[in-house]
């Protein structure tokens, strides 16, 4: 089944949505003094000359973005997001522009990660571009240059994942019930992954959490640790993290609508 897509009216009223909420705005401004502080480490390491740990920088500074602002955003856009709009009027109000039911979702879910990563992948270009032009050597600006595709990309991912199980986690449920639901599917995974990776096959051992599967992919794609291997069950595996990811939302709007009928 083809994936709705939205008019772009519907989903600039996603985005409008999604960035109105004053902790969005707060992490905006969070995540881009980070990306100053980013910039300003890639600068001083640029000084270093040949030897300069640039593309390593990277690989920290995206996942500090995406982990810290980028998760901030996610979760101040998505709490009450479904039960908001049905008792404001905006699903009603889209509906009688004819928008359908998956179109909505698709343009809520689009909305919040353009603005997750507007963050997460904002800080990150900053940082990577500077970290470029401090590149003291051919070599080490297109292995920097590799590193930031990669991280760009990953993040880019992430912006996507995390605005999926916010929205799972916390567009209609309460911020304790959201919180739990963030423990169980999030954070919990990756605590007990050093038990779990015992159970699945060798080289899926890193993929039985989120954060290990977005960890595994950058690593996998980045020039310096490339591994053809990893990038392509790592690819699997956040293929199918989305496609559950959203299916969850899906429920979880269902159950809203289902709740605010007599």
């Amino acid at each position: 089944m083809a994936l709705p897509v939205p008019r772009p009216a519907l989903l600039s009223l996603g985005i409008s949505l999604a960035r109105g909420r004053v902790l969005v705005r707060i992490a905006w401004v969070m995540a881009a003094l980070m990306a100053l502080v980013g910039a300003a480490v890639a600068a001083y390491l640029g000084r270093e000359g040949r030897s300069a740990p640039l593309p390593s920088l990277l690989v920290l500074a995206s996942a500090v973005y995406a982990y810290g602002a980028g998760f901030l955003v996610a979760f101040a856009g998505a709490t009450q997001a479904f039960r908001r709009d049905r008792d404001e009027g905006i699903r009603a109000l889209v509906e009688a522009h004819g928008a359908t039911r998956g179109e909505y979702l698709v343009a809520r879910a689009a909305g919040l990660a353009i603005v997750v990563a507007v963050a997460a992948v904002g800080a990150t270009l900053l940082t990577g571009v500077i970290a470029m032009l401090s590149a003291a050597r051919l070599g080490l600006f297109v292995e920097t240059g590799g590193a930031l595709l990669a991280a760009l990309l990953a993040t880019a991912l992430f912006s996507v994942v995390v605005t999926l199980v916010a929205l799972a986690a916390l567009g209609g449920r309460t911020r304790m019930g959201g919180y739990f639901f963030l423990l169980l599917v999030f954070v919990a995974p990756e605590g007990l992954s050093a038990w779990t990776s015992q159970l699945v096959p060798g080289g899926w051992g890193r993929l039985v959490s989120l954060p290990g599967i977005l960890t595994a992919f950058q690593e996998a794609l980045t020039p310096g640790t490339f591994d053809g291997a990893l990038l392509a069950r790592s690819s699997a595996a956040l293929v199918a993290a989305l496609l559950v990811g959203g299916l969850a939302v899906r429920a979880e709007l269902a159950r809203i609508e289902a709740e605010g009928r007599p």
